[in-house]
């Protein structure tokens, strides 16, 4: 019988360990998100020839250009139009746009269908959805695209068409940084050889394309999440004065008599939970029982 203060003052430690709340990791993460625009054209000399007299002069009945849709907007520059990108979404290895633009020139047809038109020019580009793929300093542009193979103005090549297919490496003047409140950065753009099946052969590999721009604002909340306080600093408690406690219910129940130690199990089990209070009462009968 003498040694239950002892189990009950175990029992209040371990009640009271259960109903400290444990501090939880923290790690801290860019909440950074943006909108704003991606800027590029494909190439200057690539505009100036699909919508100049070559590919869609007098010679052909039907005509064709550029064709801009959902979002992508072009400053109506003649024949070297700039092109920007609407961004969709932004993360730390990759910003994506949305909307699409289509280059079409030299039709074959000379009927009067309008619905056999679309297909047949011999130079067919889209490209929906380009992404700039971020590392650094270094990155690379990548497209959906559906493209005719190129093999003359006169013939008409096979369409083919990918996803996310790699058409160029980027190299920045700087690191884009995707915590800042805004990122305005240049990169130059070349031809890589998997680009070269995106443009239908039109080019060959490492031919340089127009510059990219990243135009990015931040929304508001940009930049790292401020660490919690420390739990333990906020409440003002020590170790020192729980011990102190502890001690000092041990040395009221070691003075009381039955009957008041029974009421302060109850008063401590209400305070620690019902793990604690458990504990005691298995412990304190199976501490009586024992020789």
């Amino acid at each position: 019988m003498n040694r239950f203060p002892s189990a009950l003052l175990a029992a209040s430690v371990a009640g009271a360990a259960l109903a400290i709340p444990a501090a939880s990791a923290y790690a801290a993460e860019s909440t950074c998100s943006y909108t704003g625009e991606v800027g590029w054209n494909v190439r200057d000399s690539f505009n100036s020839y699909l919508l100049g007299n070559i590919a869609n002069g007098s010679a052909y009945k039907h005509k064709g250009g550029l064709d801009v849709r959902d979002g992508v907007q072009t400053d109506g520059n003649g024949k070297t139009p700039a092109l920007t990108w609407p961004v969709d979404s932004v993360s730390s290895s990759k910003i994506s746009t949305s909307g699409g633009a289509h280059w079409t020139g030299h039709n074959l047809y000379t009927g009067d269908d309008l619905t056999e038109v679309p297909n047949n020019f011999t130079l067919d580009l889209d490209f929906p959805n380009i992404t700039v793929e971020l590392n650094g300093s270094s990155g690379r542009l990548l497209v959906d695209y559906t493209s005719r193979e190129y093999i003359n103005t006169h013939t008409l090549g096979v369409f083919q068409s990918g996803e996310q297919a790699e058409l160029a490496t980027v190299t920045f003047a700087k690191a884009p940084t995707l915590t800042a409140s805004s990122v305005d950065v240049t990169g130059d753009v070349a031809l890589t050889a998997a680009g070269v099946e995106v443009f239908g052969g039109f080019y060959t590999a490492g031919e340089e394309l127009a510059p990219i721009t990243l135009n990015l604002t931040a929304d508001d909340g940009c930049g790292t999440t401020p660490e919690p306080e420390d739990p333990e600093d906020s409440s003002g408690s020590t170790t020192g004065s729980s011990t102190a406690s502890f001690a000092n219910i041990s040395s009221e129940v070691s003075s009381s008599s039955f009957g008041d130690t029974i009421t302060q199990v109850l008063s401590i089990g209400s305070m620690v939970g019902m793990t604690g209070l458990l504990f005691t009462i298995v412990n304190y009968f199976i501490q009586s029982f024992t020789p």
